[in-house]
């Protein structure tokens, strides 16, 4: 973000890059808990996890429209976020795509307990962002251990390091089908997905709210 700045204006060294971090409230409840909420949020057992809405810049619609190819992965999509955007309603864009009732849905409002249970039990947190200045969805999923798929949106690129699969976005029209490429090939293959997992849960102690702090404190210092 801080380079595509300096394309408008630049800012010289008044530009401070200071990151977030995971809250503290997403901690997955005890076992026997997650269980439960699992049944009583009405979620599949299997499924793949997306964040945003029907934004354009958001590519949610372009996932979606990948879930509707004929070599499309047999699991549901679950979109945390609202499931309308302006005109566009998420059922809508699924029944466009082919998908059949019910298999693509949006959740919101959730706790931050249940946040973690629907993150952690999903198969794949997929980003696939056109467009993003922070990518702390990605950084949830890897802190409850789960592989990520993203694009190569130059903040994804920078927030994820090599702990998640990047998926080319230069052409908008191919991404769909880039999409359902990657995802098959993390579903297909337990070794990567072991490793991105493993690396993700590195990445994300890499990002914490203390040296967000600390590095604030210090702007104010060098002021």
């Amino acid at each position: 973000m801080a380079r595509q700045l300096t394309e408008i204006i630049d800012l010289g060294d008044r530009v401070r890059v200071i990151g977030g971090a995971v809250g503290r409230g997403l901690v997955l409840p005890a076992i026997p808990i997650v269980e439960e909420r699992v049944q009583e949020l009405g979620r599949p057992l299997q499924y793949i996890l997306t964040s945003g809405s029907l934004d354009p810049r958001k590519a949610v619609t372009l996932l979606i429209a990948a879930f509707g190819l004929p070599n499309a992965p047999d699991l549901p999509l679950i979109a945390l976020g609202p499931d309308t955007w302006g005109e566009l309603d998420l059922a809508s864009v699924a029944d466009e795509a082919g998908l059949a009732p019910g298999r693509a849905c949006a959740l919101s409002g959730l706790s931050d307990s249940d946040l973690a249970v629907v993150i952690a039990r999903a198969c794949i947190f997929v980003y696939p962002r056109l467009e993003e200045g922070f990518a702390l969805p990605i950084i949830e999923a890897f802190h409850l251990g789960i592989p990520v798929v993203h694009s190569d949106a130059p903040a994804l690129l920078e927030a994820a390091g090599d702990a998640g699969v990047a998926v080319e976005r230069s052409n908008t029209k191919e991404h769909p089908a880039r999409l359902t490429e990657t995802i098959n090939r993390v579903l297909g293959d337990s070794v990567l997905r072991s490793r991105v997992t493993v690396h993700g849960g590195d990445r994300s102690r890499a990002f914490s709210w203390r040296d967000s702090a600390e590095r604030v404190w210090q702007l104010h210092a060098d002021l």
